[in-house]
């Protein structure tokens, strides 16, 4: 019987990624958006992103500030979390996508929900500036939608960011969940300042709000809020739109 070889290949020494070091954006600028479930982070994304790519597209935006040239794009924390899911559970991602919600997997005792949040809660504890360096190490113009604690809003604000907070009437949750209770005392602040004055938008009381939204009617509502209270205050006037780059050549 051959003996094996005594000479092992010495193993590869992995460097981990450095999340304790500053997330360094090479240019462009980050706009943060969080808030419970349901209250309408991924609607007032599709809706900023939407507005700012058509801007961007037409010459709208001033060059000069953050954020008025290159195109934008989406981004989600919680991505890896959800790629990790999708091994476990031997799923497609567009199933995780879609069913963050559904009842508990057959084989499975918890809900994917239940999943992504008890992986959150972990990756925070672990290192809380691992999965949103993840999400903003390639740098650019960015919008991500899915800010679920205040540590994660330092972050943002760290690198130059914009954060905005929005709240929707009548669904309020009281789950105990990481990423549920982790906003709550911030929320309750800027609910109670709104309510005694009836402002949103631009805050200037808080170190880790820029702006808080109130998601109290419609799409259309809405997209005049973004456009209105975000857009309008970081960038400015809106230029009239420029068609010379689609002339005929």
């Amino acid at each position: 019987m051959p003996q094996r070889n005594p000479k092992r290949s010495p193993l590869r020494t992995i460097t981990p990624i450095p999340f304790s070091e500053p997330i360094r954006l090479h240019s462009g600028l980050s706009i943060a958006i969080g808030g419970q479930k349901l209250n309408g982070k991924s609607s007032l994304g599709n809706l900023l992103l939407e507005l700012l790519m058509e801007y961007e597209r037409y010459g709208q935006l001033d060059p000069k500030i953050p954020g008025g040239t290159g195109s934008w794009r989406r981004c989600k924390i919680s991505y890896p979390l959800k790629k990790i899911a999708s091994t476990l559970m031997q799923v497609p991602m567009e199933w995780i996508e879609q069913n963050k919600d559904a009842p508990t997997p057959p084989g499975w005792n918890k809900n994917l929900r239940w999943v992504l949040e008890q992986l959150g809660r972990t990756m925070h504890q672990a290192n809380p500036r691992a999965l949103i360096s993840i999400a903003l190490m390639n740098g650019g113009n960015t919008i991500t939608d899915d800010i679920r604690s205040p540590r994660e809003y330092e972050l943002v604000k760290e690198i130059g960011g914009k954060t905005v907070l929005i709240w929707r009437p009548g669904f309020e949750t009281k789950s105990n969940a990481f990423t549920e209770k982790s906003l709550r005392k911030l929320i309750h602040k800027h609910v109670a300042m709104y309510q005694e004055t009836g402002k949103e938008g631009a805050v200037d009381v808080d170190p880790l709000v820029d702006y808080f939204i109130v998601n109290d009617g419609s799409e259309k509502k809405l997209r005049a809020k973004a456009q209105k209270l975000i857009i309008a205050d970081i960038f400015g006037k809106i230029r009239p739109r420029d068609y010379s780059s689609f002339a005929a050549s």
